[in-house]
């Protein structure tokens, strides 16, 4: 039996929880028969080396009657697994069952023939405790039991993997001597929790600067007083200081959690997964560590476990922990191959619950994101795509238990590591779209079905190539007359009975007037009517900062594109990747990834904004992303054009979204403006409303300021409201001609009555 057996992570703490219902059915098979001494030895008479016990051998198994285990109903999970452990090595040896019971079991009586281990109520293992002189475990034959025990159930869990090297084994035969008496004395590897002062043994220290880590210390140092206490035995205080207060001093020990500014502590985070902790000792200092405050909560937790159980299975009132120590959580040990980003700083883990892990990194350089990459390869990853967008460089590399994808933001000296198990996600190849064609690349805002939504908002965009494929981008409500109004707005573009294919639906977030369309448009069509080639997008999966999430959305978009079973579901784009189509290119500017550390002010600020580049023009989607979406493309890609464009659709239907600054940069003459003239939504004060005309007013606000001026100054040519007509046609290169914007309000009077107020 290794040492490592006894040396137990959480996880298989939690699984011994199991293994015990195997214990039970154990001893169901033994004799429940009284065993007598058989006269081999003289229990009156002192044996040559001075005991009361001959030292002839006493057969354990496969004698005339083979001895049972038998062990504490209130073992610990430590002991138990390190028993089941023994049984099965000495089941190997004996090619027989080994039969175990508790100390308390009903079902079977209290037998001569026991090896007793660790503190049971046997009267035997009392006066075994007795002999142990100090700390450690010992081995002894009493009357004709076999005790072995040690100070608390870790020791005795040391001691059962030492046991076989007192025993004789001869074929299937195991034996021991029968004045069996020894003391392993281990007091110079085990430390105290409560010294001879009664004082708390260690000091916990934490990062001054790391509130985090500071929060889980004080809790942890809360549930040890209590544990320590709550008998009346003691009155302890566990100290936490601050790494800062003091310098480390010699002799002195210390639990350090967190990264602090000890040595140790530097050390054990330089041999750490992302996603993992280890519980590390050495040299008077209990190490914690953890990237992630979750995982490091669950460290602090299996420290506590473990000094919990040394404490309750203890017997003489102390709590004893190794000097050496080391306990890992391997749950994520696929991360492994994603290394730390060597001379960089960590600034924090973004975790959006969805599979993703985005380790962030500050200070960096070219060079170390290059010697980053490098060091992957070495470790076995594939290099398969690499981009650029700007002066900022991505790389996409995949493994066979991890994928990772780097990012290098070049305006801010940023670093950010993606980290993905393998096979999780499938992602685009740098070429999506084949053929040819005499099309003429178009691009069409359609305007959605607030009618039966009875909604305000949505965006529907179609792009044709020149091979005659489609690109969608969101499509506005979970409606049929939705559904229909796209199917057949596709059909039209067709020479008659051609099929459409759409090499690209890219979904920006999860509102229902952005996917809903999608969701309507698999109900209603299958692959008889329609092809698609791919379904492209990146949701996170729980709420972060005040994002609301919704688990039934993501679920109907999935459910919605297992009708295309020919289409590949592109779910993980980053920021960076950049996609040809026929004559199209369409890169990802901003995920909700990449607004970490800042905030999502709402779901609408997880929005993924890609820009297309056709027929020698710049199109950006901005989807709904608010302000600090807006503020992380400024500073990804400041001093660059790669924000420049020509046409832009204005953030989140013409209300709050987005920033003045952006749209700065931006800087585009053309406006698309993705709301309807004519509303049908019962919370206003008329039923229809000229919605376009109340949105549009707020050009008074600081995003909106940006239209106000342009149109002063004339830098803006052209506004392109969605409600002006079914959709609005802009054919590729476009050249905006005519009035900067339709009178709406004239639009409104003349079709508010097109179509009859909806039943409320």
């Amino acid at each position: 039996m290794k040492l490592k057996k006894i040396l137990l992570s959480v996880s298989a703490l939690l699984l011994v929880l199991c293994l015990s219902l195997g214990l039970s059915s154990c001893f169901l098979g033994g004799d429940g028969q009284d065993s007598e001494s058989d006269g081999t030895q003289d229990a009156g008479t002192d044996s040559e080396e001075g005991t009361k016990y001959s030292s002839d051998p006493i057969a354990l198994f496969g004698g005339d009657v083979d001895y049972r285990i038998v062990y504490s109903a209130d073992v610990t999970s430590m002991l138990r697994t390190a028993i089941l452990d023994f049984k099965a090595e000495l089941e190997e040896i004996t090619g027989r069952t080994v039969v175990v019971a508790t100390d308390t079991s009903k079902n079977n009586k209290e037998t001569a023939c026991e090896i007793v281990i660790g503190k049971t109520v046997r009267s035997q293992t009392a006066e075994a405790i007795k002999g142990l002189d100090g700390v450690g475990y010992c081995f002894e034959r009493i009357d004709e039991k076999i005790c072995i025990v040690g100070n608390n159930d870790y020791l005795t869990a040391q001691a059962l993997s030492a046991a076989l090297d007192r025993f004789t084994v001869d074929g299937n035969k195991i034996s021991v001597v029968g004045n069996l008496s020894e003391f392993v004395d281990l007091g110079d590897k085990m430390t105290p929790l409560i010294a001879e002062n009664g004082k708390f043994n260690y000091e916990v220290v934490v990062p001054k600067t790391d509130s985090e880590a500071r929060g889980a210390a004080a809790t942890f140092a809360d549930r040890v007083e209590t544990l320590l206490n709550k008998d009346g035995k003691h009155d302890v205080d566990v100290l936490i200081r601050f790494d800062t207060a003091f310098p480390e001093k010699e002799g002195v020990n210390e639990i350090l959690v967190g990264k602090t500014n000890r040595q140790a502590s530097v050390e054990l985070y330089e041999n750490i997964g992302y996603f993992a902790y280890r519980l590390f000792a050495r040299d008077g200092k209990v190490m914690v560590g953890s990237y992630k405050q979750d995982i490091m909560s669950t460290a602090l937790n299996a420290l506590y476990i473990y000094i919990q159980e040394a404490y309750v299975s203890s017997v003489d009132g102390n709590c004893y922990i190794p000097k050496e120590l080391d306990l890992k959580d391997e749950t994520n040990g696929w991360t492994d191959d994603a290394t730390n980003v060597q001379g960089a700083t960590y600034e924090g883990i973004y975790d959006p619950g969805d599979g993703t892990y985005v380790i962030c990194y500050k200070d960096g350089s070219r060079d170390i994101y290059k010697d980053y990459v490098r060091s992957l390869v070495s470790r076995g990853l594939e290099e398969q795509r690499a981009y650029v967008l700007g002066n900022n460089s991505y790389t996409l590399l995949t493994g066979d238990e991890v994928n990772v994808y780097v990012s290098y933001i070049d305006s801010t000296k940023d670093i950010r590591v993606y980290v993905e198990k393998a096979g999780q996600y499938v992602y685009p190849a740098a070429q999506m779209s084949e053929g040819s064609g005499s099309y003429t690349p178009t691009l069409w805002q359609l305007r959605v079905d607030n009618y039966n939504s009875r909604e305000n908002g949505g965006m529907s965009y179609v792009v044709q190539q020149s091979n005659g494929h489609f690109i969608i981008i969101d499509g506005g409500y979970n409606t049929t007359e939705e559904a229909e109004n796209l199917y057949n707005h596709l059909k039209a573009q067709l020479p008659a009975g051609e099929k459409p294919v759409i090499d690209a639906w890219f979904i920006s977030h999860l509102h229902g007037d952005h996917y809903g369309a999608f969701v309507a448009f698999s109900s209603r069509y299958n692959e008889n009517d329609v092809e698609i080639k791919g379904i492209y997008y990146n949701f996170p999966a729980k709420n972060t900062g005040s994002t609301q999430v919704s688990s039934y959305s993501i679920t109907a978009v999935r459910n919605a594109a297992k009708t295309w079973t020919r289409a590949t579901l592109f779910e993980k784009l980053h920021s960076g990747m950049t996609i040809d189509f026929m004559g199209a290119e369409i890169s990802v500017l901003c995920t909700h990834e990449d607004v970490y550390p800042l905030p999502h002010i709402d779901a609408n600020d997880t929005s993924t904004v890609i820009r297309l580049k056709i027929c020698g023009q710049t199109v950006v989607f901005l989807a709904d992303c608010r302000d600090n979406e807006s503020q992380t493309m400024i500073d990804n890609f400041a001093g660059t054009d790669v924000l420049k464009a020509d046409i832009v659709q204005w953030s989140h239907h013409g209300y709050e979204g987005a920033t003045k600054a952006l749209y700065e940069t931006i800087d585009a003459d053309v406006i698309l403006f993705p709301l309807n003239i004519v509303g049908w939504q019962p919370n206003y004060t008329d039923v229809p409303q000229n919605v376009f005309a109340q949105w549009y007013a707020k050009t008074n606000l600081p995003a909106g300021s940006y239209i106000r001026d342009g149109l002063a100054d004339g830098s803006i040519k052209k506004i392109i409201a969605a409600g002006d007509g079914a959709y609005q046609t802009l054919v590729l290169p476009y050249k905006p001609t005519g009035d900067v914007l339709l009178d709406y309000n004239a639009y409104f009077e003349a079709h508010k009555n097109d179509r009859p107020v909806p039943n409320s």
